[in-house]
C-alpha cells in the first residue's frame, strides 16, 4: 500500500493531504456562513425643561411642577424614549438569497430637568443635585441601552 503521493518530484503523506483538503474546506464553508455585523449609529436628542429653587423641596416641586412627562395621570422628572430601525441589504443567487449586510440605526430622546439656577446654590445643595440627577441620568441610560440592545439583536440575527 502507498503511502505517499508524487507531486512535482515532493512525496506528499496521503494523511496530510486529507488533513490540507480538509482545512481548506473548512475555511471556504466557514467564510460563507460568517454573519456580517455592525454596530448601530445612535442618535440622541436631549430636550430639557426649567428647574430652578434654593433648596432640595423647592427644587422637587419645581420640577414636578415644570415636569412636562405625565403618564397616566402622573407626572415624572425624566422619560427616555427610543425607536430602532433596521435595513437588510441582499444578494440574490440563482437558487437563493443572501443578506450581505445589516444597519441599524437606534434614535433615542431624552426629556430631563436643568436646573437654570445651579451656579447660586450652595455647595451642599449642589452635592445633592449632583448626586440625583447622576442617578437620573443612569436610570435613563438604561432606558436607551433596551433600544441599543435591541438593535444589537437584529444585527446578530
Amino acid at each position: 500500500m502507498n503511502l505517499f503521493y508524487k507531486l512535482n518530484n515532493v512525496y506528499i503523506k496521503k494523511q496530510n493531504i486529507l488533513i490540507l483538503l480538509l482545512f481548506f474546506l473548512l475555511i471556504f464553508f466557514n467564510s460563507w456562513s460568517h454573519k456580517i455585523q455592525a454596530k448601530p449609529t445612535i442618535n440622541i436628542i436631549t430636550n430639557y425643561y426649567n428647574v430652578r429653587g434654593n433648596t432640595v423641596k423647592e427644587i422637587a416641586q419645581n420640577m414636578t411642577k415644570n415636569s412636562p412627562i405625565i403618564y397616566q395621570r402622573k407626572k415624572y422628572h425624566a422619560y427616555t424614549s427610543w425607536n430602532v430601525r433596521w435595513y437588510f441589504y441582499w444578494y440574490q443567487y440563482p437558487n437563493y438569497c443572501q443578506i450581505t449586510s445589516v444597519t441599524t440605526t437606534v434614535n433615542v430622546k431624552y426629556t430631563l430637568p436643568k436646573l437654570v439656577n445651579y451656579h447660586s446654590l450652595s455647595s451642599a445643595i449642589k452635592q445633592k443635585w449632583d448626586k440625583y440627577y447622576k442617578a437620573l441620568i443612569n436610570h435613563e441610560e438604561g432606558h436607551k441601552n433596551f433600544g441599543v440592545n435591541s438593535a444589537y439583536k437584529i444585527e446578530q440575527a
